[in-house]
């Protein structure tokens, strides 16, 4: 499996370096960002890989227990396995999706959410001279935790599952930042 590349970790650093800066201002509006890591099994045929997948979401703050969210996200690393003696390799090219997310606040600085959506995801799996490519769609769902670290700043971890159809599933555990805008 690659590791993280060093442009993907500058962009996270980046989107970091931005939410630090509307942290010190604090919050001025319901909009968000979340920057996450997310780890992405994909299992088929009783085979599963492991890509990883930096994922981004823009939210709109409609009540305080309500939101509205767009999802956006790309591979940077790659799951392997060995199937008959070749390697075989499977890579997030890109996923988006739309989802509502409701939410509670158990106190002031921890609260619990959901997401209900659609999602759509473009991947390729490699072998030994080839490649195969394919873009799927599905109801997406999943939930999660997040902890105020300040007015404009959050811990967030969540377990999504953005594809299960056919015996096909993705599913994963992301761990970010939420900035308040």
């Amino acid at each position: 499996m690659k590791s993280i590349s060093k442009s993907s970790l500058l962009a996270l650093a980046l989107f970091a370096a931005a939410g630090a800066n509307a942290q010190t201002q604090g919050k001025t509006s319901q909009f968000y960002g979340e920057a996450a890591v997310a780890p992405i099994r994909y299992e088929e045929a009783g085979y599963s890989f492991t890509p990883t997948a930096i994922r981004g979401i823009l939210g709109y703050e409609a009540h305080p227990n309500f939101a509205f969210e767009g999802m956006f996200g790309f591979g940077v690393s790659e799951g392997s396995t060995q199937i008959r003696g070749a390697n075989v390799t499977f890579s997030v090219d890109n996923t988006f999706g739309i989802y509502v997310r409701p939410k509670v606040a158990l106190t002031p600085e921890f609260e619990l959410f959901g997401r209900l959506g659609f999602a759509r995801s473009g991947a390729t799996l490699s072998v030994q001279g080839g490649s195969i490519s394919s873009s799927e769609s599905d109801m997406s769902y999943g939930f999660g935790a997040a902890l105020k670290l300040s007015p404009a700043l959050a811990l967030v971890g969540d377990y999504m599952s953005y594809y299960n159809k056919n015996g096909v599933n993705a599913k994963g555990v992301g761990i970010g930042l939420r900035f308040s805008f």
